[in-house]
């Protein structure tokens, strides 16, 4: 009996010994758990509860290594943000369209790679109801805005007008792109429904005087 119970307290302290995580790891622990909710329920449905029992931590350590639920939240944008920024180029192609063509290719390419991540934070928009968090996401469409604008300045002349009009334009991104990406429609007609509507957002109202910037004939 007394052999039995010594074996038994050895098993409990040798698995909480291999479980144990350092700080960095801990914090990464408690920041997928809480993506893959805020993936699945949204951000208002998710509380600081929630997020420790599916780390499988006390809400003490959330507290610990965050502070709220708005903080674990924004931890996950700062994560999304430096993921994006190791990926971004200007688009490749031999043509205007081919280039809109290869940034929305990349746009879905990376939004698979990171499917839960980007269900979990970009996904929603504008639709959180926390104003700090939504500002948040605000802020980085914003810089998204400006770069598609860069990136295709050859089409399209940046002004307040062309950007409310591009900015308009990711809440339709963000309905395609979470429908593809819940299986509820094919990559193929997601990337060319997001090719159609940018050129010709860009093209209508990137010119200065609102004429569409008409294409460029391919030269041999």
């Amino acid at each position: 009996m007394a052999d039995r119970q010594f074996r038994y307290r050895v098993r409990v302290v040798t698995g909480r010994r291999y479980s144990r995580l350092g700080p960095e790891e801990r914090r990464e622990q408690i920041l997928d758990a809480a993506n893959a909710l805020f993936a699945e329920r949204g951000y208002d449905e998710v509380s600081i509860e929630d997020i420790a029992r599916s780390a499988g931590v006390t809400r003490g350590l959330v507290h610990h290594y965050f502070g709220g639920r708005k903080d674990v939240y924004l931890a996950l944008l700062e994560r999304l943000g430096t993921l994006r920024e190791d990926q971004l180029r200007p688009p490749r192609g031999r043509s205007a369209q081919a280039r809109l063509a290869d940034t929305v290719s990349r746009w879905l390419d990376w939004t698979e790679a990171n499917r839960t991540i980007y269900l979990g934070t970009i996904a929603p928009g504008e639709d959180i109801a926390d104003p700090d968090a939504r500002r948040i996401v605000a802020d980085l469409m914003s810089r998204a805005v400006a770069l598609v604008i860069q990136f295709h300045a050859e089409i399209a002349q940046d002004s307040p007008r062309l950007r409310y009009t591009v900015e308009c334009w990711t809440g339709l991104n963000r309905a395609a792109t979470r429908r593809w990406l819940r299986g509820e429609a094919s990559r193929e007609s997601t990337h060319e429904l997001l090719v159609a509507t940018l050129e010709h957002v860009l093209r209508t109202f990137g010119s200065p005087r609102g004429r569409p910037t008409p294409p460029r004939k391919r030269t041999s």
